[in-house]
């Protein structure tokens, strides 16, 4: 009976010695796990920092191109207006000349006609 006991003393600590190893082992993996998912979050967090960064950056880019091109059809503007002023310009001189012209026309025939009126010497 003696030996019965111990048997099962030795059969206990034994489990009870598994059983911690087990339960020690669970936690160390536990502990890892939680670990390694903290590293995770840790680089995943400085992957999405990097990214919101390179788009910001990339924003900036395009607001400072969007910026140059605003201008630059700011001046294109200017310059469209500009031409559009010297092209009505030069369709009043057109007519202008086209008027003078036809003055011209009307003194040199007023003038050939006076000359046909004139006495003869």
């Amino acid at each position: 009976m003696l030996e019965d006991s111990k048997a099962i003393c030795s059969w206990m600590m034994n489990y009870y010695w598994i059983w911690n190893s087990v339960k020690f082992f669970q936690l160390n993996c536990f502990l890892v796990i939680l670990f390694d998912l903290f590293l995770l979050q840790q680089i995943s967090n400085k992957l999405i920092v990097e990214h919101v960064n390179k788009i910001c950056k990339e924003n900036e880019e395009l607001y400072k191109d969007i910026l140059n091109k605003s201008e630059l059809i700011k001046a294109m503007e200017a310059e469209k207006s500009n031409l559009e002023k010297q092209n009505e310009e030069v369709r009043h001189n057109q007519v202008f000349s086209k008027d003078l012209e036809y003055v011209e026309y009307k003194r040199c025939e007023g003038l050939s006609q006076l000359k046909s009126l004139s006495p003869q010497k």
